[in-house]
């Protein structure tokens, strides 16, 4: 076999699976499903495995996107939002912001001069 022939059966199947695929698409996404929920610890378990045996090869993609897009990220995250209850502050605070008393008795305060209304 030369090489032209295994390139065009490559295509041929590809064609084929697609062919498959479109054709019997629900069947397809069923069976997979079934699957998972079949197998579902197995496939957690695989899953932290590899993800345990491979750390470093997450770690160095973390470090790397983060060295890239430093900027982005930063600009990001510093960006000023509006919380509910009023209060201006960057992005990367406002989920930890939303757990202080503090917020909670701005909301309280802010609800209570809605509902009370000015004669």
């Amino acid at each position: 076999m030369t090489e032209e022939t295994i390139s065009d059966d490559k295509a041929k199947k590809r064609e084929y699976d697609q062919k498959y695929y479109k054709k019997n698409r629900d069947k397809l996404i069923k069976h997979r499903q079934n699957y998972y929920q079949n197998h579902k610890e197995e496939i957690k378990e695989k899953k932290k495995e590899y993800y345990h045996k491979n750390i470093e090869k997450y770690r160095e993609r973390h470090v790397g996107y983060y060295e890239k897009h430093a900027e982005e990220v930063c600009e990001y995250m510093s960006r000023r939002s509006v919380c509910q209850c009023g209060k201006i502050m960057a992005f990367g605070s406002l989920y930890r912001h939303r757990k202080t008393n503090s917020h909670f008795k701005r909301l309280e305060k802010k609800n209570k001069l809605i509902t009370e209304k000015p004669t």
